[in-house]
């Protein structure tokens, strides 16, 4: 290792430190998906005591819970026991802290293979050094892009993919090298890929190889298409006819989907990705580019390194369907499937390209300036970087085509939109004729960037959106007497409540059908007040709506209380409590029936 290739790791560590780690837990559960992470980590963790093989079935109040793959839990646990206590959300966001910082070293090194990879084709004096210091811009401007800071802080299992895809990318970049210089395979960096794979896997399922083979072996694909391209341009009847016919059966297929104006942009936009990827693949039709892309393949074997990832996983599968059956595991897939796997949903692109154009922070412009300098001044570069373009590229449109626009979704995207944005950067200072004011400006960006995230997710958030979490309302209301299991809420519900009241705390419906409702029930106010009257000393700690979302009745939830027969006594509370998205105040009742 260089003096100059350590001190790139000892900065992008330290930028990282103060980023992720300060103070990971001074802020409460806040969103559904981080609450579950903790308490199903806790709740694996307690059966283990008992039950070894906790390790393999993750639970939520006792009942299966398959929704991903364990490794998050796992991790927690790990740290848990590590630190000889109980995890706590402390564990969740080490977790996830220790996944931005190890992506963030990962895109590093993916960075410096894939802007290296074949520069004996195009020699430059100074190769190394640009690669050395794309790779770095892209990886500092990777760990203070605000969705991935987000993702880093927040408990976002995506986040666990980027260390696993961008090691994948580095060293199936090494194995691409070797196949073209020495004509073998270099078993080694195929094995490392292929256990990134099973990491990946295990962390989101199938998804979770999804863009390391696409970065990787699509980036293979792409350039042997633009080689086959550039030797013998493809006949543009056939070209415009391939576009058109593949981008038009997209669009027509999303337009089914259409509930509004607005949506045919994204209906549109959806046809233009999939003609783009019509265009780009379309040499490959040819005998001559198929046979050089399956040699390629051939010895970097993506059978191998992405089946080893689904086989792990399929064995992770078979060993939780001899614990909880066939049916429980397939009810979970399919529903998992159908809330994650939406195709052609017109909004997808729409949304996906909004958080592209700022998720990654300043290398979000820094990509978008590249690919314009780019189209517009087809600079030549390594092959390598047929790579970053396919890791963001087909990213991108994959996720536009295949998913329902969730920005998170994206994360493992971002490392190869960074390292695009970092080529330019690089480029830039190279180029220009005063660099040293664009390497301080770019420089002040990014330690404001981080400095100012690091301070907002270790003291301001708290501080302004504390009424975000439930927790100092659960633990208020706990210290002066309200028992766990007299704790309910009334026509919502969230996990962050039953991670703090360490109890899984039941959701009650109206007596009527109201528009709006999730994730709550079956039980109703009617079944409570029959339970009520059986033992009228008892009194039930309600969490109530203020005010109605103008989604739902306007009526409020008080009224239709009192309006059943109960006696409802309002708690002053001094902690504060929001839900949905922080546009709706909780309060605090109790309820009773008369005696």
């Amino acid at each position: 290792m260089t003096r100059g290739t350590l001190r790139d790791i000892l900065i992008l560590t330290l930028l990282s430190a103060v980023v992720y780690f300060v103070a990971p837990a001074s802020f409460g559960l806040t969103n559904w998906q981080e609450a579950k992470r903790a308490l199903v980590a806790r709740e694996m963790y307690d059966r283990l005591k008992m039950d070894p093989g906790a390790w393999l079935v993750p639970t939520d109040g006792g009942r299966p819970y398959l929704a991903k793959p364990p490794l998050i839990y796992w991790c927690q646990v790990v740290l848990a026991k590590a630190r000889g206590a109980r995890p706590s959300e402390l564990d969740l966001r080490l977790t996830v802290a220790i996944a931005g910082w190890l992506g963030v070293l990962a895109t590093y090194w993916a960075g410096r293979r894939v802007l290296l990879l074949h520069e004996g084709e195009h020699p430059q004096a100074d190769a190394e050094r640009w690669a050395r210091r794309g790779a770095f811009w892209g990886a500092a401007m990777l760990g203070t892009g605000t969705l991935y800071v987000r993702s880093s802080r927040f408990g976002e299992l995506d986040v666990l993919l980027v260390p696993f895809t961008s090691a994948a990318v580095a060293l199936l970049a090494i194995a691409w090298k070797c196949a073209i210089e020495r004509k073998r395979t270099d078993y080694a960096a195929v094995l490392g890929a292929a256990a990134c794979a099973v990491g990946a896997a295990m962390a989101k399922g199938p998804p979770g190889v999804l863009t390391l083979g696409l970065a990787t072996y699509g980036g293979m694909a792409l350039l042997v298409a633009h080689r086959s391209r550039a030797e013998r341009a493809m006949p543009a009847g056939m070209t415009w006819a391939a576009c058109v016919v593949v981008g038009g059966a997209v669009a027509w297929l999303s337009s089914r989907q259409v509930d509004e104006r607005a949506d045919w942009i994204g209906v549109a936009m959806m046809g233009a990705m999939a003609a783009w990827v019509a265009w780009a693949f379309l040499p490959l039709a040819r005998w001559g580019a198929f046979k050089q892309l399956f040699l390629l393949l051939a010895c970097t074997h993506p059978v191998g390194v992405i089946g080893a990832g689904l086989g792990v996983l399929w064995w992770w599968t078979h060993a939780v369907a001899a614990r909880v059956g066939s049916s429980g595991l397939a009810s979970s897939v399919a529903e998992e499937i159908e809330d994650n796997l939406r195709l052609l949903v017109p909004d997808s692109p729409l949304i996906n390209l909004g958080a592209a154009a700022y998720g990654v922070g300043m290398g979000s412009a820094a990509a978008i300036i590249a690919i314009i300098w780019i189209i517009k001044d087809r600079p030549r570069f390594p092959a390598g970087m047929a790579v970053v373009i396919a890791w963001a590229g087909l990213g991108l449109v994959a996720f536009s085509l295949l998913g329902k626009g969730v920005p998170r979704y994206l994360t493992p995207v971002w490392p190869g939109l960074a390292i695009m944005g970092g080529a330019w950067v690089s480029a830039a200072i190279r180029d220009f004729r005063r660099p040293v004011p664009m390497r301080i400006g770019w420089t002040i960006g990014v330690v404001v960037l981080g400095l100012g995230q690091g301070w907002w997710y270790a003291s301001g958030l708290e501080t302004q959106e504390h009424d975000r979490s439930p927790r100092a309302m659960v633990r208020e209301l706990l210290s002066r007497g309200t028992g766990a299991a007299d704790l309910m809420t009334f026509e919502f519900s969230t996990p962050a409540i039953d991670y703090y009241a360490e109890r899984n705390v039941e959701s009650l419906l109206d007596v009527v059908d109201r528009p709006g409702i999730r994730f709550v029930g079956p039980r109703t106010l009617a079944d409570l007040k029959a339970e009520l009257e059986r033992d009228p000393s008892r009194r039930v700690t309600l969490l109530v709506r203020r005010t109605q979302p103008s989604t739902m009745d306007a009526a409020g939830a008080v009224a239709r209380i009192r309006a059943l027969g109960f006696e409802v006594e309002a708690v002053a509370m001094n902690a504060e409590f929001t839900i949905d998205n922080g546009r709706t105040p909780v309060d605090v009742v109790r309820v009773s029936v008369e005696k």
